[in-house]
């Protein structure tokens, strides 16, 4: 999503979260899922989510699958990764965000 449309799709969720009014669409999830694993979304927000993970097969599916990676990858210390790997990844990640990628 460009930047002006998250921030868009941010203010917009905070003025219907306050109205109680608030929902997520499947590209929002994917964006919001780390926030919601982390405990750290905000509580009107983590109950759209549900909501949402309710009616969504798919977005369960992509929960259960972040859910098993965290499982998988949380047990390598960082130390095991080379700096090399980390740099390409945050290299990666920064493109993708910038929309180079």
């Amino acid at each position: 999503m460009p930047l002006i449309g998250e921030i868009r799709w941010r203010i917009e969720a905070r003025l219907k979260l306050k109205l109680g009014r608030q929902s997520i669409n499947c590209q929002q999830w994917t964006e919001l899922v780390t926030e919601y694993l982390e405990g750290t979304m905000p509580r009107g927000l983590a109950r759209a989510a549900d909501r949402h993970l309710a009616d969504c097969p798919l977005c369960t599916q992509y929960l259960d699958q972040m859910r098993r990676t965290i499982a998988l990858t949380g047990s390598i210390p960082a130390d095991d990764v080379p700096a090399p790997v980390v740099d390409a990844l945050q290299r990666a990640f920064n493109d993708y965000r910038s929309g180079q990628a």
